[in-house]
C-alpha cells in the first residue's frame, strides 16, 4: 500500500514539475517575444504587413510623400548636433537649431520607433515662425543614439 502511495505521490509530482516547465518555458519564450516586439530598433514583419492592409489609399500615400518630404527638409536644416554619454554607457543623440531671439525653447522628443524628422518634419517651420529654438532628441535605440532597446532609459 505505501508503495503504491508513494509511486502515485511520485508520479503526480512528476507530472506538475513537467507541468511548471512547460508553464515557464512557455511564459518565458512569450515574454521574450513581446518585449523583443515592442522594444527592438526594427519594427517586426508582422506590424509592418497589417500596416499595408490597414493603409495604402491614395490620399494616404499622398499625406505620406508630403511627410517624407518635410522629414528630408528638416534633416537637411543646418543644426548643431549634440551628444551625451547616458548612465549606461550609450551615446543618446539630440539636434540644436535655434533661431534669433528665442521666445521660448521647445525640447521635442518624437515617439515609438519614430525619428525626430518624421514627427517634427511637418511643424518644425511653425516652430520657427514662432520664433521657438528647438532641441530635437532621438530616443534610445534609434537614429544615431545608442542602445538596444526603446526603452527610454528604463529597460
Amino acid at each position: 500500500m505505501k508503495d503504491i502511495k508513494l509511486s502515485t505521490i511520485s508520479k503526480a509530482a512528476g507530472a506538475a514539475a513537467g507541468v511548471i516547465t512547460i508553464a515557464s518555458v512557455s511564459a518565458w519564450i512569450s515574454t521574450k517575444y513581446l518585449l523583443r516586439m515592442a522594444l527592438d530598433r526594427e519594427e517586426p514583419v508582422l506590424l509592418k504587413a497589417a500596416e499595408k492592409r490597414i493603409s495604402g489609399t491614395e490620399q494616404d500615400n499622398g499625406f505620406i510623400r508630403v511627410m517624407q518630404e518635410s522629414a528630408k527638409h528638416l534633416e537637411e536644416k543646418p543644426n548643431e548636433t549634440i551628444s551625451i554619454m547616458s548612465y549606461d554607457g550609450e551615446q543618446l543623440v539630440g539636434h540644436w537649431i535655434p533661431v534669433n531671439r528665442a521666445k521660448r525653447v521647445i525640447i521635442a522628443v518624437h515617439g515609438w520607433r519614430g525619428s525626430w524628422t518624421q514627427t517634427f518634419g511637418m511643424v518644425a517651420d511653425s516652430f520657427e515662425q514662432n520664433d521657438c529654438s528647438v532641441l530635437y532628441i532621438e530616443q534610445r535605440a534609434t537614429n544615431q543614439s545608442g542602445g538596444k532597446y526603446i526603452g527610454f532609459g528604463l529597460v
